[in-house]
Parts: structure tokens; C-alpha cells; sequence
């Protein structure tokens, strides 16, 4: 019994010592005997925001960048563009249909000199193009019920369609079937619209070269020559622009301003809010994060 009353005095005592020694700095350590009043879930106001960071892990792209990722999908509006307007321009007349095949003829030449390209493409071009010789007499029938802003309607879903399903990667490999059947069927009504069978086979053959044949020799040229990819890519916006002036003024500034938001605004605005409006804090109290190449991998997978 006066041992159990010694031991309550003894921690009576210590409580009193502790509360009337001064206090000591508080100090960022795993266990030390500190004094009493600071607790296990202490914050020290004088340290804690010292080592606050802000978009100091941020991995912002640079402008120029983005501009050039972007260009690709300039170059694909620019190709729809360019078929539309030699639709426009085999519906009114002013195409031969024999300039029109040695144009395929040349498209389909060049894809098959690309590096490292399609080594099917020689195949796959005369398969096309006997399967199309043969069917474009038919096709002439397909739409005949149709009504023309039917038609027109249905054309403009497809190529959106086939804007919006479209592979930009640079990477090879990557077809995107949606894409190429949204635009070879819109190809194929438009077809069906001209008079003469032998148009009609040279619309749907360059429909092939253009959005079925080109997208991996494409892809082939921005890798190994970017420079020469983003300059033909403006010298096919560039032309077109100037095409679709003379035919359509109004639709050839709309259509100048799309390529210049899509290619150039867009990313800027990406770009400032990426910047400015994008707020991320680190310090000391966020986890280890590994440097290793493969611990990082599963660290990010794991996030």
C-alpha cells in the first residue's frame, strides 16, 4: 500500500517538473524524449509548409509540341477535304477519268516506295481495284431512292465519324477500322451520285489510296522525317485552302479557321490551362515515390 502511494506521488511529481521546465523545439525525428505538451499528431506551424512545392512534379508539353501532334489532324481533315473537292470537280465535269487513274496509279507508287511501310500494299491495290472495276457499274443504284440532303446529311455524319475515329499515334501498327469503313462507305455513296461508271471507279480508287492505303506509309514518314511530314502536311492544307476558295469562299475561310483552332488555338489553350489553372502540391508528406525504371512502372500502374 505505501509502495502504490510512493508511485503516485513519483508520477505527480514528474507531471509537475514537466509542466513547469521550459519548452523545447519541436524536431522532425522518428522517437526522442520530447516535452510532454507536444503530442504524437503534432503539426509545427513554423516547419510544415517550409518544404511545400507547387507543379513541382508537373510534366507540362511544350507548345511546339503540341502543334506538331496536332498537325496530324490537320493532315486528316486536309485529306477529306481534298476528296471532297474532287467530288465536286468530277460531279460538275471537270475531271477526266483517265487523269483521275493515273493519279491513283502514282498515290498507289508512292506508298509502295515507303521505307518500311505496307509490303502489302501492291496486293492489296490490285484487289481493290479489280473488285472495284467490276462492282462501280452497280453502284450507280445504291442511292437512286435516296434524296440528295439525305445523302449529304449522311456523307457529313461519316466523315465526322471518320475524323473522330481516326489514328493520330505516331506509333505503327494502329488501323482503326471504324475510321476506314466510315469513310469508304461515305465514299461510296458519293459515288453513286456521278453519272459515269468510269468516275465512279476512280472516285472509290482514290478513296482507297487516300484513307485506306496511306495511313501507315504516313505514319512511316513522321517518324523517320518529321521536318518533311509537318511540310507536306501544311502544303496539302495550303492547297486545299486555296481549291476551296474558288469554289466555295465562305466554306474555304470556316474551313481555314478549323484547321488553324484545331492545329494551333486548341493547343494553346491546353497549354495555358495546363500551365496556370493546374494547381499540384508536393512536399514531405507525400510517399516515396521509386526512381528505378521498372519500380516506377508499377508504382504508376498502381496509382
Amino acid at each position: 500500500k505505501l509502495q502504490f502511494l510512493y508511485l503516485i506521488a513519483l508520477s505527480g511529481q514528474k507531471q509537475v517538473s514537466a509542466m513547469g521546465s521550459p519548452k523545447r523545439a519541436w524536431r522532425r525525428v522518428l522517437w526522442e524524449e520530447r516535452d510532454a505538451a507536444y503530442e504524437d499528431d503534432y503539426v509545427d506551424e513554423a516547419t510544415f509548409l517550409k518544404d511545400l512545392k507547387m507543379n513541382a512534379l508537373l510534366d507540362s508539353p511544350s507548345y511546339a509540341s503540341l502543334v506538331r501532334h496536332s498537325s496530324a489532324i490537320a493532315q486528316q481533315i486536309a485529306l477529306v477535304a481534298v476528296y471532297l473537292l474532287a467530288f465536286h470537280a468530277a460531279l460538275h465535269g471537270r475531271v477526266d477519268p483517265f487523269a483521275l487513274y493515273a493519279v491513283c496509279a502514282a498515290g498507289c507508287a508512292v506508298l509502295c516506295a515507303a521505307p518500311a511501310g505496307r509490303p502489302v500494299v501492291p496486293v492489296e491495290a490490285l484487289t481493290t481495284s479489280a473488285w472495284l472495276f467490276f462492282v462501280s457499274p452497280v453502284v450507280r443504284s445504291l442511292t437512286l431512292p435516296w434524296a440528295d440532303d439525305t445523302m449529304e446529311t449522311m456523307c457529313v455524319l461519316l466523315f465526322l465519324v471518320h475524323l473522330a475515329a481516326a489514328d493520330y499515334s505516331p506509333k505503327l501498327g494502329g488501323e482503326e477500322p471504324v475510321a476506314t469503313n466510315a469513310a469508304s462507305f461515305a465514299t461510296v455513296v458519293l459515288s453513286s451520285r456521278l453519272q459515269s461508271p468510269a468516275l465512279g471507279f476512280g472516285m472509290m480508287a482514290l478513296s482507297v489510296v487516300l484513307f485506306t492505303l496511306s495511313p501507315q506509309p504516313r505514319k512511316q514518314l513522321r517518324g523517320a522525317a518529321p521536318n518533311a511530314w509537318l511540310a507536306g502536311t501544311w502544303l496539302l492544307v495550303g492547297g486545299s485552302t486555296a481549291q476551296l476558295a474558288f469554289v466555295a469562299p465562305a466554306l474555304a475561310a470556316g474551313y481555314a479557321a478549323t484547321v488553324f483552332g484545331v492545329t494551333f488555338a486548341i493547343p494553346a489553350l491546353f497549354r495555358y490551362l495546363q500551365c496556370s489553372a493546374k494547381l499540384q502540391i508536393s512536399g514531405p508528406w507525400d510517399e516515396a515515390r521509386p526512381k528505378n525504371s521498372l519500380a516506377a512502372l508499377e508504382w504508376a500502374k498502381s496509382c
